[in-house]
């Protein structure tokens, strides 16, 4: 979490304490944080990328990220698949961030996702405002998603919903409609952060039986660290005051 606008912004949305996630993996013998981010004020590359340990925790310190790292427990340690988890980072390094993504991990219910004061009956509206306004961020951030579920080809907010209604679904059920994870975007995976820490841990066989009934791309930062994945007791930071080990920040 970093105490801007943007990621308690996020947090708030989701419920979530975290705006951010990402995860430690050894490759090739050397320690590296792996995510999927943009580049933005606070970090100077794009999309889905490595960086070693200690570059990226000097890149979080002058970013003012709060930072707490949360270890594996045993069960899930023995059953991790680093080889696999590498070779599909491999695959992906470079993609884009998931900005398709970005509303439809959050989104899946027709009402019950919104924090008060938002509702459906408002994003409705302000979806379509920011679409007249700002095309190329609706292009980017829902006009495709909508219309994947809709297997259209439009580049208009309003023109989407305008059709989807003609097909009797309102915008609730559009924006419920679950996101796949073998679902592509102008040829790649769309992955925000934490879909994309879900999707790296689908890959190292953490889910076991229920891999294929897993959908990473209907899982937000609150869904990722609420997991039963965890060990609370190798927590032996000595900044710690929750459960968590804090390692950065106030």
């Amino acid at each position: 979490m970093r105490l801007d606008g943007l990621l308690p912004m996020e947090g708030y949305g989701m419920g979530s304490g975290t705006g951010h996630m990402a995860v430690a993996l050894w490759i090739d013998g050397e320690l590296y944080v792996v995510e999927s981010t943009d580049k933005t004020n606070y970090w100077p590359y794009h999309g889905i990328q490595r960086n070693k340990w200690f570059d990226w925790m000097n890149m979080a310190y002058k970013a003012n990220y709060i930072v707490e790292y949360l270890p594996l427990n045993d069960e899930q340690l023995q059953i991790f698949n680093t080889n696999a988890a590498v070779k599909w980072f491999k695959k992906v390094e470079g993609m884009p961030y998931g900005y398709h993504n970005y509303l439809f991990c959050w989104i899946d219910t027709p009402e019950d996702n919104y924090p008060d004061p938002l509702s459906s009956q408002f994003m409705e509206v302000g979806l379509s405002y920011i679409g007249t306004k700002f095309p190329n961020i609706a292009q980017k951030m829902w006009n495709k998603a909508l219309c994947r579920r809709l297997n259209i080809d439009m580049n208009s907010t309003t023109n989407i919903l305008e059709y989807a209604y003609q097909q009797n679904t309102n915008f609730t059920d559009l924006m419920k409609i679950p996101e796949m994870d073998y679902w592509r975007y102008d040829g790649n995976y769309s992955m925000v952060c934490s879909v994309f820490v879900c999707a790296l841990w689908k890959k190292a066989r953490l889910f076991g039986d229920l891999e294929n009934q897993i959908q990473c791309t209907e899982f937000h930062n609150w869904d990722v660290y609420s997991l039963n994945f965890f060990d609370h007791s190798k927590n032996n930071c000595k900044y710690s005051e929750n459960r968590w080990c804090h390692i950065m920040g106030d």
